[in-house]
Order: structure tokens, then C-alpha cells, then sequence
């Protein structure tokens, strides 16, 4: 799967994909994504507003999976 550019996660949805909650995933994310925020009982994720070729793109959505997925 891949993250999209800007993505909406709900808690529910962090929890089963990930396995971590949404205050986590802001942690773990922060200073990795151009932009991440909790809100509406979720996650709103921004990877970047550039537009980016997708070699470019799929290189900052594995990063954010990386660190999404792995023990911290």
C-alpha cells in the first residue's frame, strides 16, 4: 500500500495498519513529513505539497511507512 500525499488516518485505521495510535504516529513522524497534525479523531498527514515524480514520491512514502511500522 502507499501513503498518499496528503492522507487522512482515523484511530481506528492507525491502530489495525500500524499497530500505534495516532499520538504515536505523529511522533513518529514529525520532522519527516512536511507536515503532520491530530485532528477529527485522526491523523492528517501532509508527505509534501510539492509535485514530485513518482520515483521522488515513493521515496518520502517509504520513509514515512518505515517509520510508521517499525519498533521505535
Amino acid at each position: 500500500y502507499r501513503i498518499a500525499p496528503v492522507t487522512y488516518i482515523n484511530e481506528l485505521l492507525c491502530e489495525r495498519a500500524f499497530g500505534i495510535d495516532t499520538a504515536t504516529a505523529k511522533s513518529r513522524l514529525e520532522g519527516v513529513v512536511e507536515s503532520v497534525r491530530l485532528a477529527d479523531g485522526g491523523i492528517y498527514i501532509t508527505l509534501t505539497s510539492q509535485v514530485l515524480p513518482t520515483s521522488e514520491m515513493d521515496a518520502i512514502c517509504w520513509v514515512a511507512k518505515e517509520r510508521l511500522i517499525s519498533p521505535q
